[in-house]
């Protein structure tokens, strides 16, 4: 990899190109903000560099708004981010576009996938640089090096290749105050086409406000990437940037993306006053750990919905308190079912998360979590349950040497994980039959609920009143254990597979 230290041709500042791949659920008017992405260039752009972000989620012809944008600012390096699967298709496309115009550029990876697997991605040649974990501090001094033709390698957070094919690894970066970080630029991408609805059907961004999970389920990507440490932003700062964003957009309702929004329950309540001071100004939806939610009482639900908290994403995963124990899940002191209830009385909607394919899934297992997502449903008929989503393992988890021992053949190359998807499942723990009905299920049960896979997806009354009387099916053959004929699957698979950009699988 060659040192740069030229600048733009723009202006004498430096320039930065970031690229953010198709995830394979890319839906026109579903996609949200690309916040890994708007997260570095916001902090870049904030420090002087000049920074335009490819999305190729949005873009019509994504690769020639690569290459006009390394023509038009001749950036210092093209960074990609991914995590594991479908992205790292997209992220390969677009550095080997990069590396076909500009030759001698630095492509530096980020994202989850590099981070976890440093070694193994710059073992490709269309990585120089990984930047491991957060990114905002290493990409601006990673331009101040480049710029000075000091090696990759010298930045905290940082592992890249030597001219002469060797490994270097700076020591790990300290994580960042949220707090310092700027608010997310409203220069660097098209709001409009991240505006949503998936806040009970209002126009809605998806942002966050922390980071890291203190848990240790063992499935999980937090344990290995954030070392289990929760930081976030206060709720001052929380409430400043929803003031920043609705007034610049018009927004009345947000995502909060955060993967454990609820570690820390004084900062909920500190935020749920302020909001409630304000006159609860906004509609907001968060993912809530099924942990917090059963040991919930109905006063403290209640201060959420007052404060404008209308849905909750939560990941129950699995009836089996088995399975739960062994994925180090902890759920104690409740039930799903009481909590279920309860959020009923606070007029709180939650989606509910499940997931199978175990090793320890045993066909009772998945019958009793399939008949646990019938009976939230039947209790509380506002809930949503998505689809079964499917066991991945992914690099660096705790379940990932488990399932190397059980005899998984895990991706040995880059391009090989990019086809590690959560709908590709082939555990030797599991005989073909489970299997077969596991991908049957996974798809069927998307449309229990009869609503919420036919508003991400399908369009017209007259799909979703079909959807609706689907999902009635759907109840029925779960109470009556009727799985063995089901002809309507391959034709709705392949009615969603065009709905989306990945190829059907």
């Amino acid at each position: 990899m060659a040192n740069r230290s030229s600048t733009s041709v723009l202006g004498g500042e430096p320039a930065v190109v970031l690229f953010y791949p198709r995830t394979g659920w890319d839906r026109e008017g579903m996609v949200s903000l690309p916040l890994s992405v708007l997260a570095v260039g916001s902090y870049l752009s904030s420090r002087g560099v000049r920074v335009r972000i490819v999305d190729e989620r949005v873009e019509a012809e994504p690769l020639r708004a690569l290459e006009d944008a390394i023509g038009e600012l001749d950036p210092l390096f093209v960074g990609v981010s991914a995590m594991t699967g479908f992205q790292i298709g997209g992220a390969l496309a677009a550095a080997s576009r990069a590396r076909s115009l500009r030759p001698g550029i630095p492509i530096v990876w980020g994202g989850v996938h590099p981070s976890l697997m440093a070694e193994q991605t710059l073992a490709h040649p269309l990585a120089d640089v990984v930047v491991r974990g957060e990114g905002e501090a290493t990409a601006f001094e990673l331009v101040e090096a480049l710029r000075g033709g000091h090696a990759p390698w010298s930045v905290a957070g940082v592992s890249a290749r030597a001219p002469d094919g060797g490994l270097h690894h700076a020591p790990d970066r300290p994580f960042l105050d949220l707090d310092e970080l700027p608010f997310l630029s409203t220069e660097l991408v098209d709001f409009r086409r991240y505006v949503t609805r998936q806040v009970l059907g209002d126009w809605d961004l998806r942002i966050a406000t922390s980071r890291g999970c203190p848990h240790a389920c063992s499935y999980c990507y937090n344990v290995p990437f954030n070392g289990r440490r929760w930081r976030a932003q206060s709720p001052g700062r929380v409430l400043a940037e929803l003031d920043h964003l609705a007034c610049a957009f018009g927004v009345r309702a947000f995502y909060v993306g955060d993967d454990d929004f609820f570690a820390n329950r004084r900062r909920v309540r500190e935020l749920c006053e302020l909001l409630i001071e304000r006159g609860s100004p906004y509609r907001l939806k968060a993912n809530c750990l099924l942990e917090y939610l059963v040991r919930l009482d109905g006063e403290e639900l209640a201060l959420w919905r007052r404060a404008g908290f209308v849905e909750l994403y939560v990941g129950v995963e699995t009836a089996s308190p088995e399975i739960l124990d062994s994925v180090n899940k902890r759920v104690e002191g409740g039930d799903v079912r009481d909590a279920n209830r309860r959020l009923r009385e606070a007029g709180i909607v939650p989606v509910y998360s499940f997931m199978a394919g175990f090793p320890e899934e045993t066909p009772a297992r998945l019958q009793a979590t399939l008949d646990l997502m019938r009976y939230l449903k039947r209790e509380y008929p506002a809930a949503r349950i998505t689809q079964l989503h499917l066991l991945t393992v992914y690099p660096g988890t705790p379940l990932y040497p488990k399932a190397a021992a059980l005899g998984v053949k895990l991706p040995a190359t880059l391009e090989a994980w990019s086809t590690h998807h959560w709908n590709r499942i082939d555990y030797p723990w599991l005989d073909e039959s489970t299997k077969r009905f596991l991908r049957d299920a996974s798809f069927f049960t998307g449309f229990l609920d009869g609503r919420t896979l036919a508003e991400y997806l399908l369009d017209g009354a007259a799909v979703r009143s079909l959807v609706r009387i689907y999902g009635a099916i759907v109840r029925a053959r779960i109470a009556l254990r009727f799985y063995r004929f089901m002809p309507e699957i391959r034709l709705l698979a392949n009615l969603v597979a065009r709905r989306l950009e990945a190829p059907a699988t």
